[in-house]
Parts: C-alpha cells; structure tokens; sequence
C-alpha cells in the first residue's frame, strides 16, 4: 500500500501539469527527470525486497538453510525504507533546495541509497546479513557515484540543477542493471516457489 501511494503521488502531480504545455519549462524537464528515476528506483527497490523476502522467508532451500532470521527486523526495515520512498515521491515536484544548493530530491534519494547499510548493521547478527550484502553493495556504489558526479559538475562551474541532471545517469545505470540480474534471479526463483507451494 506505502508503494503504491508513494508511485500515485508522483504521477499525479507531474504528468497533470505536463499535458498543456508544447515545450516544457526547465522545472517541468527536471520534474519529469526525477519523475523517471523515481519510478525505475522504486521498482527496483520493490523487486529487490519481494525478492529477498521470498529467498529468505519463502519455500526454497535457500530460505531454509537461512538459519537465524528476524521477520521482525526485515519487516520493520522493508516498511521504514518505503516510508522514506513516500518522503521522496512528495519531494519530485518541489525545487526548494537545502541551503540553496542541494534539491530534497537529491537528498532523499542519497539517504534511500545508505539505508541498506542501517539494515545490514541491524542484521549483523543474523544469517540474513550475507542476503542484504550485495544490494547494500550496490546502493553504496550507485551513491558513490552519484556524489562524484554533483560534486564534479560543480566544481567545474555548472549549476545546481546541471549537476542534479547529471547525477541521474549514475542512478539510472545501475537501476536498470540491477532490474535486469533481479529478473533472472526471479526467473529461477519462481518455478522453485511454485513447484514448493504447490502452485
């Protein structure tokens, strides 16, 4: 429910405003921008949880030589991280920017990418840690790189809101990659989850 208000509200504040105009603003080109990595990060996001949940709670042999597991804590991590999504839907057509320099866009979305590393600590006892790892691992790259790219486009003189389209491409590289390996993962997972539920 929590994704799909946070999707909801995106699109009906962007793609209204877009229809009657011929030749968007910059604000409108920028809204529409996020709007897109909003939209590829969330389903990136909502992928890559159903299907830790499904390799860690499901009816696979990975899920049961997982061992100490939380439902709790993956749970109560899983809603927290899609809070935080909802924030940032709310923040895609806002252009207000901290101390004038950083979008709440931007700053949402850096604070998305670090959350798996709050819920990789909070598993540090568990077995599920070695699952939460590899997305942990690619949000701190992604994250890494989207830094590098504002801080560079700034520091050669480009503006804000330059810098901000250029750290899109960062962000929308590695959803895309990671959506294509999430598929296949799935694609092996599913006739697995199938064949164990008896569907």
């Amino acid at each position: 429910m929590v994704v799909g208000l946070a999707i909801r509200e995106p699109l009906v504040t962007v793609i209204p405003r877009l229809m009657p105009q011929k030749l968007p603003d910059w604000q409108m080109q920028l809204e529409v921008w996020r709007l897109v990595v909003f939209l590829l990060v969330i389903i990136r996001f909502y992928l890559g949880s159903a299907l830790y949940f499904a390799e860690v709670y499901g009816q696979t042999d990975a899920a049961r030589s997982c061992g100490k597991r939380s439902y709790f804590v993956d749970f109560l991590g899983s809603l927290l991280q899609f809070l935080l999504f909802f924030a940032w839907a709310i923040t895609v057509a806002q252009h207000d920017r901290y101390k004038g320099e950083i979008s709440y866009f931007t700053v949402i979305l850096w604070a998305i990418l670090l959350y798996d590393n709050v819920w990789y600590c909070a598993s540090l006892f568990g077995d599920t840690k070695d699952a939460i790892r590899p997305r942990r691992d690619i949000n701190n790259l992604t994250l890494i790189l989207c830094l590098l790219t504002c801080v560079g486009a700034r520091l050669a003189g480009r503006d804000q809101v330059f810098a901000e389209h250029l750290m899109f491409f960062p962000a929308l590289f590695f959803s895309v990659k990671d959506l294509r390996g999430m598929l296949g993962r799935y694609e092996q997972l599913a006739p697995r989850v199938n064949a164990a539920g008896g569907g």
